[in-house]
């Protein structure tokens, strides 16, 4: 007969408990960051040469001298979002001041505006379809951070409880009806003493007195009752 045990709980529980605690701590590292939008039309010129324009160095650090922002237009750039789809160019800007950030959209549409008419003239329009406007808090993702961090802990504990589960065995517990296999009995306690700390010690020591009235490691009929009530959670 093999026995076949299911992995322990306690690893599973562990690893969400450690995923969920790592989530938090991403949480509270996680700037507080809003986003501003706008959208233009791109008439005259792709889309795609319209955001390129609106990350160039011309546009973005004039948009920093004008505002007198305390950063380069390199890191502008870092925080900005682009979305370049048909005729159409979406302006996005993140900033930790809630305040500031839909002022920033405003002057980045204003001077790219400026720059297309001064390069281009009258053959490109850039018309705002999509006035600028507050998007909201983009950052941090507690719902996102919690959940993926729960998730990967989850896996982790249960990846560690099938690696640690032990394997069927292949010897019977119990040889023939009445009989108990220590061996067998010892091979389980070890398996099983991380999840049960308090109760392994008590199981080691029933099992060096259960020997002195085995022989060759089997006991004989008339245990039954006092193996079933000491080792009951290792008898499934």
């Amino acid at each position: 007969m093999l026995v076949q045990r299911r992995p322990s709980p306690v690893p599973v529980v562990a690893g969400l408990a450690a995923g969920l605690a790592l989530g938090g701590t991403a949480t509270l590292l996680e700037p507080t960051l809003y986003r501003a939008e706008a959208t233009l039309a791109a008439r005259g010129v792709p889309a795609a040469r319209l955001a390129a324009l609106a990350r160039s160095d011309a546009v973005t650090r004039r948009v920093v001298a004008n505002l007198e922002l305390p950063e380069s237009a390199s890191t502008l750039r870092a925080r900005m979002h682009l979305s370049a789809g048909g005729n159409e160019l979406r302006i996005g800007v993140d900033d930790g001041r809630r305040a500031q950030v839909q002022r920033i959209v405003q002057e980045v549409v204003l001077v790219l505006t400026q720059f297309v008419r001064d390069r281009y003239g009258s053959r490109v329009a850039v018309p705002v379809t999509d006035p600028p406007h507050r998007a909201g808090r983009v950052s941090p993702h507690p719902a996102r951070d919690l959940t993926l961090g729960g998730f990967v802990g989850a896996l982790v504990g249960l990846a560690a409880a099938l690696v640690r589960a032990p394997r069927p065995e292949g010897r019977p517990l119990r040889p023939r009806p009445g009989e108990w296999d220590l061996s067998v009995l010892a091979e389980r306690i070890e398996a099983r003493a991380a999840d049960f700390p308090d109760r392994a010690d008590e199981w080691r020591m029933y099992l060096e007195l259960l020997h002195g009235h085995a022989r060759d490691a089997i006991l004989p009929p008339g245990f039954d009752e006092l193996v079933q009530d000491v080792y009951a959670p290792l008898l499934d």
